[in-house]
């Protein structure tokens, strides 16, 4: 109770900060695996006790047990993420993280800019007379809103 889900997903994500072992194991576990675990963790009530199963159940799809989660009667969806599409042409999805809520509206509308501040020396041809030590670089990068430039949609798998 005391680890947050993101602390649980960071533990059972490969990383850098592991050792070869830790990460090997974690590797070697199935991503359904990971994924019942978080979503256990993030729906988990301390006053179920051990009691934790009876809480998450799957539909009989065909007669057969189905694949779909549910927690207390309420299907799971997954939050997921079209990024462009393969070389084959198959669509690129990421599943998103159990604990991302995306937004219900994009903004779009309004000139989206990027700005960085460098130190003056780091310009050539600058007028003379102006004696700021920096210098504020602005780019309108609106057109690169990749939303508007290929098509991306969030749905829930």
């Amino acid at each position: 109770m005391e680890r947050s889900l993101g602390s649980v997903i960071k533990l059972l994500t490969p990383s850098s900060e592991y050792t070869g072992q830790h990460n090997a194991r974690l590797r070697s576990l199935p991503q359904t695996l990971r994924q019942l675990v978080f979503a256990i963790k993030r729906y988990y009530r301390p006053e179920w006790g051990e009691q934790w199963r009876g809480h998450f159940t799957v539909d009989s799809v065909n007669g057969q047990l189905g694949h779909a989660l549910k927690h207390d009667d309420q299907r799971l969806a997954a939050n997921c993420l079209r990024v462009g599409y393969e070389v084959n042409g198959a669509r690129r999805i990421f599943k998103l993280r159990p604990d991302f809520y995306p937004a219900g509206k994009l903004q779009a509308e309004d000139d989206i800019s990027v700005s960085v501040t460098l130190p003056r020396e780091a310009f050539n041809g600058l007028d003379p007379r102006e004696c700021h030590g920096s210098v504020k670089v602005i780019e309108n990068c609106e057109q690169m809103l990749f939303q508007l430039t290929c098509p991306v949609f969030l749905y829930r798998a």
